[in-house]
């Protein structure tokens, strides 16, 4: 799997700038989507991304498949010795266009439902399968509609938690 991490520069009249990226999480309710990437840090990159003050990020899987456009919230690196991790985050609005139902339990594999008493799923799904707010799933034997997802990116695997929109 191939995600791909940019930062826009149209409202700055810069060109798009694309990211590294070591781990990325998407959080999604049915009003708001906020994003955070963790990536390697260079002085030369602290610029272009402060060049950058009105651009969206944006990360997609190569499937075409995006998790997030948002405007950039904020910025801020963490040197640990000799390396320097950046951390990005933005926060925007988020509307699920077109709900759909996800296949069933045959599609969803189950890593963890230790959150049962809050109606939570960790689970792995095939990447073309959404699993985002206002979608329909099975988990379990269960179907409900999706409050809440997140989506967690890195290695040496992703998967995405998904909370029933009623659990509270």
């Amino acid at each position: 799997m191939t995600y791909t991490a940019v930062l826009t520069g149209t409202p700055d009249a810069t060109s798009y700038l694309v990211l590294g990226v070591h781990t990325a999480q998407v959080y999604q309710n049915t009003t708001e989507a906020r994003c955070r990437l963790t990536g390697p840090v260079t002085h030369d990159l602290v610029g272009a991304i402060d060049a950058r003050p009105n651009g969206n990020l944006v990360f997609t899987h190569d499937s075409g498949e995006e998790y997030c456009n948002i405007p950039i919230t904020g910025f801020r690196y963490e040197r640990d010795g000799a390396k320097r991790t950046g951390i990005l985050e933005g926060t925007g609005t988020y509307s699920n266009g077109s709900p759909t139902t996800i296949g069933g339990d045959q599609h969803v594999f189950i890593l963890n439902n230790g959150f049962s008493p809050s109606n939570r799923y960790r689970i792995a799904i095939p990447v073309g399968d959404r699993a985002r707010p206002g979608d329909t799933i099975t988990c379990l034997g269960r179907t409900f509609v999706i409050g809440f997802s997140t989506w967690f990116f890195g290695t040496p695997y992703s998967y995405v938690e998904v909370r029933d929109g009623n659990s509270g």
